[in-house]
């Protein structure tokens, strides 16, 4: 029986690379799934980009296209994280930063049934320097991939046991150079990375992931700032900033 490579697709560089190289390079099986974020204003962008991306393959191959299964969409207030876990997380941000969907991932997984997801992280990411002393490569024929050490499995690197890194060896150059050298550069260019897209459809140009982005060597697809997005983007930042404080209790009253 061939295997399924379940896969967190967010309509991104890097997990859409992957999902390209495995159904028309590697001619494998994709389950992707998707997590939605009622807090994340990219929500409808990214689902719309994860459906016209998928439609393009089955105009190049419709083979490739039906390697690709039924998007599973879940809404993220379903899934209930474990304490531990969710302590494990915290104690590892506390160092370094650290996506929070490595804590709510593998209580989906649990939740759910799936043994293993793979996750995007790619040379250069944070997340790379984070796991990089910690984790194995595995041979699977003609692709691999990294996973945590067995020796890590009672710490609080746990978190990451259910997750296969795939991407940890390729720079967002190096996935650009393969996707123009395997004929779907074109699909690469549809990907979707803005936090916050503009009411126009355009990137923001001042989130973190299109910073991210430029620093990866993707500024061209980053477009500038106009002066009235920068206002409005560093005055929800500072209100945001402020609610948290008033939460938190460290606002203060006079």
């Amino acid at each position: 029986m061939q295997k399924t490579h379940h896969i967190l697709w967010t309509g991104g560089f890097d997990s859409t690379f992957r999902v390209l190289d495995l159904v028309l390079n590697k001619k494998r099986l994709v389950q992707p799934h998707y997590i939605i974020d009622e807090e994340r204003p990219s929500t409808n962008k990214e689902l719309e980009t994860i459906h016209t991306i998928i439609a393009h393959v089955g105009i190049m191959d419709m083979k490739a296209a039906e390697r690709i299964k039924p998007l599973i969409i879940v809404n993220k207030k379903d899934i209930t994280s474990e304490q531990e876990d969710k302590d494990k997380f915290e104690r590892l941000v506390s160092t370094s930063f650290l996506g929070t969907q490595y804590v709510w991932l593998p209580a989906y997984l649990k939740q759910n049934g799936i043994a293993e997801i793979e996750s995007g992280a790619h040379k250069d990411d944070n997340i790379e320097t984070f796991i990089a002393d910690y984790v194995k490569k595995i041979e699977d024929n003609d692709d691999y991939y990294y996973m945590l050490k067995n020796e890590y499995a009672d710490t609080d690197l746990s978190i990451f046991a259910r997750f296969q890194f795939p991407l940890l060896d390729y720079s967002k150059l190096d996935m650009e150079r393969i996707a123009k050298e395997s004929g779907f550069h074109h699909l690469m260019e549809m990907t979707w990375f803005c936090y916050r897209p503009q009411k126009d459809g355009q990137p923001c140009g001042l989130c973190n992931p299109c910073k991210y982005a430029k620093e990866e060597g993707m500024e061209r697809r980053v477009p500038r700032p106009r002066i009235d997005d920068f206002i409005m983007f560093y005055s929800l930042k500072y209100l945001r900033k402020a609610k948290r404080n008033l939460v938190n209790g460290s606002g203060s009253k006079k």
